[in-house]
């Protein structure tokens, strides 16, 4: 309270104070929410920046995996089709590493990883990916050494980019964390501060202008007395009492007119104006009154701007993140049908490995049967040129009885003809025998058996000429059946060999095909293992999608918080009318 000797430059340092404190304090609120704000966008760039890092990681294991899937699918199909993935990530994984490495220079350990991975990928080219395409492209067969070599430096990169990832991601969460702290921290330092400040500025500006009130108070009442003191000699000093009544008139109004605007003031009326008035005393605490009072409205005004640039900011704030929330939620979306999609192609690639499988084994079985067929084909070749043999050698034979037959024939022919001489001759002889009487007698028993021999020659001649002639077609018709048979065995031989080389050429195509069905069957379990992996990979994505979306909504509740606070220090400060 201000005593009854108090001088106006007391008064004035009292308006001084009731100005100068609140406004330093509030200068002090702004400057600390104004660094916490800063703060808090410093961590959410941050969260940013470490979710733009993650997703250049899966796009460089993305980039790996086709290159990868590129080089399988050249070997397994040689066609250069297949190669467009690898010749696609050659043209920009260098430069996706640059920006990776770019990208992480602020943490030594992942830049270090970067280098390792691009390591690692310089030596999976040079060791496995180009010698396997320079095999395939020779038509030369690929050792299996070079594609476990290939194998152990995929597995690498994806071990290497996975703890990269996890790091990052470790790195995501603890700034999503500093950020929702910080947030809290801004609502709730933040508004206690402000609430305490309006609380002071209340109720210390109204001590200090109730003082000032009662100062002007107390000096109004001593005027009065000394008013009364000089009426005791009215006529010495009536000047003086003019004067005085002057004054104290022009005291009561500038009281009046002074304790209005302090009443305007306190009831929370900041755009009252004051008119300093009286003499220069009162003139100067008008001045003072007028300068306490637009100190208060550019105080008020100025928490006015920054709480509209607050809510403007918040509510920039808000909308980001709700827009960043619809995002992650829509990728999350994308990604969780992306694992469903990934999950049915693994299925189907199953199927396909197990069929691919039955076709080998069916394959194999062919060749199998065609290498039997093959035999059976080459034994009946065999057994048909031994029947040839024996059915030339059977008709040479035959040609040989036929011509022996036809000797016995001619042979015949000269006994027949003999023995038609013997009985013409026993005919003869026995002529002699009659004329030479008794002693011709036994010759001519002679020439009746010479001509019985001769006769049952001649019979004999004849029933063998028959049985010739029997022999004879019998060996022609042998001749000729020889001659068709000869005729079939060799037709039948030459469609043999037609039939074995038919076997043959079916037998190379039926391996080719059992080759490439088993060629098949590789590039098929190899497409399950990649498929697999990049399941994997989708749902690690989705894993990281599901995150980064509970770090959006966290990020837009801190957001809706600060928007609060705003609005209620927006209702604290409009109470005071500028």
């Amino acid at each position: 309270m201000v005593k009854e000797n108090d001088s106006p430059t007391d008064v004035r340092a009292v308006l001084n104070r009731a100005v100068m404190i609140p406004t330093l304090l509030m200068a002090a609120v702004g400057a600390l929410l104004f660094w916490q704000i800063n703060r808090l966008v410093e961590l959410a760039r941050w969260v940013d920046h470490t979710d733009k890092v993650i997703a250049q990681a899966a796009l460089v294991e993305r980039l790996l995996v086709d290159k990868e899937t590129g080089v399988r699918g050249y070997v397994a199909t040689g066609e250069d089709l297949f190669l467009e993935p690898y010749e696609a990530g050659n043209e920009v994984l260098e430069s996706r590493f640059d920006e990776l490495q770019a990208s992480v220079k602020d943490n030594p350990d992942q830049e270090r990883r970067v280098r390792e991975i691009r390591e690692e990928h310089g030596r999976w080219e040079a060791e496995a990916a180009s010698p396997i395409l320079d095999l395939q492209r020779r038509k030369s067969p690929i050792p299996l050494e070079l594609h476990r070599i290939g194998k152990t430096h995929m597995d690498r990169m994806r071990a290497q980019i996975g703890q990269f990832t996890r790091v990052e991601t470790n790195l995501r969460d603890s700034r999503s964390s500093a950020a929702q702290n910080a947030s809290s921290t801004v609502l709730w330092v933040g508004g206690g501060m402000i609430l305490a400040i309006a609380v002071f500025i209340a109720l210390f500006t109204r001590r200090q202008l109730f003082s000032v009130s009662s100062a002007f108070g107390k000096a109004l009442s001593e005027s009065h007395e000394r008013a009364g003191a000089l009426q005791v000699s009215e006529k010495e000093l009536a000047a003086r009492v003019e004067a005085e009544t002057a004054s104290k008139e022009e005291l009561a109004r500038a009281v009046r007119i002074y304790g209005a605007f302090i009443g305007r003031l306190a009831r929370g009326d900041l755009s009252a104006s004051v008119e300093p008035t009286g003499g220069p005393e009162l003139r100067q605490l008008g001045e003072d009154l007028g300068a306490m009072g637009h100190a208060l409205r550019t105080m008020t005004v100025r928490i006015n701007e920054a709480v509209v640039a607050l809510s403007s900011a918040t509510s920039e704030i808000l909308a980001v993140t709700q827009e960043q929330s619809a995002i992650t939620v829509e990728t999350a979306s994308a990604v969780t049908k992306t694992v469903v999609t990934v999950e049915e192609v693994t299925q189907t690639a199953q199927q396909v490995a197990d069929r691919a499988k039955a076709v080998s084994i069916a394959s194999q079985r062919s060749v199998e049967v065609s290498s039997s067929g093959q035999k059976a084909v080459d034994q009946s070749l065999g057994a048909m040129d031994r029947v040839n043999t024996q059915v030339t050698s059977i008709s040479e034979r035959i040609l040989v009885l036929s011509e022996q037959a036809q000797a016995v024939g001619q042979i015949i022919t000269t006994v027949n003809e003999l023995a038609e001489q013997s009985n013409l001759l026993a005919l003869n002889a026995s002529i002699e025998a009659a004329r030479a009487g008794e002693h011709g007698r036994s010759f001519a028993v002679v020439a009746q058996e010479v001509r019985r021999l001769a006769e049952q020659s001649k019979d004999a001649t004849n029933k063998v000429r028959g049985i010739l002639g029997e022999i004879q077609r019998s060996t022609n018709a042998a001749v000729l059946a020889t001659e068709e048979g000869t005729k079939t065995v060799n037709s039948a031989v030459e469609t043999a060999q037609v039939a074995g080389e038919r076997i043959q050429q079916l037998a190379a195509t039926i391996s080719q095909a059992a080759s490439a069905a088993a060629q098949i069957v590789a590039a098929a379990e190899e497409q399950v293992i990649v498929i697999g992996q990049t399941s994997q990979a989708v749902r690690a994505i989705e894993q990281a999608a599901s995150q980064t979306v509970e770090g959006t909504r966290q990020s837009e509740r801190a957001a809706r918080d600060i928007g609060d606070l705003a609005t209620r220090l927006g209702d604290a400060v409009a109470q005071y009318r500028t």
